[in-house]
């Protein structure tokens, strides 16, 4: 290879070498900016998916609020029945009625709780909505704190109270983040402009790719480098035969 030809090829090496790194470059750079448009597209629905999830919950908290009031007496009616029926036993007394007036006041109780467990299921599923809402990408926020392990309304009306201020902090967030993303959006744009990446740029990195050699068999005379800009490009260099 004469080297007019080396120096030509050597050229058109390093040409294809600058050409596919700013591509790339290029390339990533896009795939962030996508990621950022979908956080932004994600957060604004996020937002109003919570924002009217607090309602509903709001409305189950005042539900909740109002049997913890109905069911008070009867929760404070079982309690005094266990304590007298305890006080009977500690001091020999005949239990039976004690324990009689504490069955009855369970009963009692416990049938009055059954009306809790519509609010319960409800909350239940809406915790779950808004944990699969604020979890799924892009935006993958932390989960809510799992619910309490407690049937009667005054937990479930604390664990709505919960939910609702949780979903207020991740409304919030997730605003954060889409602000965070628009800037970094602002900032690619930016450096896509300077990289001026179109398709008249890939097509000049195509055709190169195409005319270069797969090959190329250098002499001991030529310049040492030149193995090493052919090898960045991608290209085989063989040694010639002495």
């Amino acid at each position: 290879m004469r080297p007019a030809e080396l120096e030509a090829l050597l050229d058109a090496a390093d040409e294809l070498v600058g050409l596919r790194e700013r591509v790339g470059e290029s390339d990533r750079l896009e795939a962030e900016a996508a990621h950022e448009r979908r956080l932004i597209e994600a957060a604004a629905p996020l937002g109003v998916l919570l924002d009217a999830a607090r309602g509903r919950i709001a409305v189950i908290a005042r539900e909740l609020e109002r049997q913890w009031v109905a069911q008070a007496p009867l929760e404070a009616a079982w309690q005094r029945a266990i304590d007298l029926e305890q006080q009977a036993l500690a001091v020999g007394a005949e239990a039976g009625p004690s324990h009689r007036e504490a069955e009855r006041a369970r009963i009692a109780a416990e049938a009055a709780r059954l009306s809790t467990r519509g609010p319960l299921e409800r909350l239940l599923a809406e915790r779950q909505a808004i944990s699969e809402a604020v979890t799924a990408p892009p935006i993958a926020l932390d989960p809510p704190a799992p619910p309490r392990r407690d049937d009667r309304p005054q937990s479930g009306r604390r664990d709505a109270l919960e939910l609702i201020e949780f979903a207020g902090t991740a409304a919030e967030a997730a605003a954060r983040l889409a602000l965070a993303a628009d800037q970094r959006r602002a900032e690619i744009a930016a450096r896509l402009d300077v990289l001026a990446v179109d398709e008249s740029l890939r097509d000049r990195l195509a055709g190169i790719e195409r005319g270069l050699p797969a090959s190329v068999e250098l002499s001991e005379q030529a310049p040492a480098s030149a193995g090493l800009r052919l090898r960045r490009a991608g290209i085989e260099v063989i040694a010639a035969a002495p």
